[in-house]
């Protein structure tokens, strides 16, 4: 073979080579995970942690709030991606987001997969070290939420003094037998509604009766508070 007939045949190669690698880049780029279906593999590899950690004898309540917690939160993005037109309108009624409303609605869902991303990034890496013994932390500490008592200046739970967590927002007509918003995740704190002097029906004091029922008539068997944070009250 020649010289002309040798080089021919390289650059033909080299070509090919390229041109294989450029296809094999382009299906890389569109074989790629979006940011939902990665969030979603690893809420599986945390949750397959999970299993591996308690089989274990390890304590995974942490990891179990993150992957509850980022379940929640795709649920939300997926709403936010389906209701992009009304998304908008809510940033619109922000005065600093008004000029960029469109934008925010639209990367919205993925602003939140991509924060539970690394949330589960986190997760995961940590309870690796717990399983491996890199690293050993104390258990979380289980709060009875049907048995918490007042002793002195204190709230006591399995004998123990605790602070009492809650998503302070939940909706006032949500029972809390509502798993969905009273659970160990965000906590089973009643939310009565408020009794305030703006109720007295008149200078004696005079509660207006509908409000003072919903008080006296709701589950005795939930620990809450009325009113303000620094208004708390027990309730058995």
């Amino acid at each position: 073979m020649g010289i002309k007939q040798r080089l021919a045949s390289l650059t033909l190669c080299i070509t090919l080579a390229i041109s294989l690698a450029a296809a094999d880049g382009l299906s890389k780029v569109s074989g790629a995970e979006t940011p939902k279906q990665e969030a979603t593999r690893k809420l599986g590899e945390l949750n397959t942690l999970i299993t591996q950690a308690k089989g274990s004898g390890h304590d995974t309540t942490r990891e179990e709030s993150a992957a509850w917690m980022a379940a929640e939160f795709l649920k939300y993005a997926d709403w936010d991606a389906a209701n992009v037109a009304k998304n908008k309108v809510q940033f619109e009624r922000v005065s600093k987001f008004q000029g960029n409303a469109q934008q925010l609605a639209n990367e919205l869902p993925n602003f939140e997969r991509n924060e539970v991303i690394q949330m589960l990034d986190k997760a995961k890496s940590e309870l690796t070290q717990v399983i491996s013994g890199a690293i050993t932390r104390r258990a979380v500490p289980k709060v009875n939420w049907s048995n918490i008592t007042i002793q002195n200046d204190q709230f006591i739970s399995n004998g123990r003094p605790v602070f009492l967590y809650d998503y302070f927002s939940k909706p006032l007509h949500i029972s809390t037998s509502d798993p969905t918003l009273y659970n160990e995740y965000l906590g089973k704190l009643d939310h009565p509604k408020a009794i305030s002097p703006i109720f007295a029906l008149d200078e004696a004091g005079t509660i207006d009766q509908t409000k003072m029922s919903d008080l006296q008539n709701r589950p005795t068997n939930t620990a809450g508070y009325i009113g303000s944070e620094l208004l708390h009250q027990i309730r058995f």
